[in-house]
């Protein structure tokens, strides 16, 4: 199990990549790791899907 620092940093690490999707399915097949509280504190994780989402969706 990866810690969330390690989940954040390969969330930006595919958002630097510009493989939007992937951060996206990589978000989703990880996300139950943690908790929404946990998720919801980790601003760099929070930018990083919200600018995945953004661009995903042009």
């Amino acid at each position: 199990m990866a810690t969330l620092v390690e989940f954040s940093k390969a969330i930006l690490n595919l958002n630097k990549e510009k493989i939007f999707s992937e951060t996206l399915k990589y978000f989703k097949a990880n996300k139950s790791e943690f908790t929404l509280e946990q998720i919801a504190s980790n601003e760099y994780l929070v930018s990083g899907m919200l600018t995945a989402l953004v661009y995903a969706n042009i």
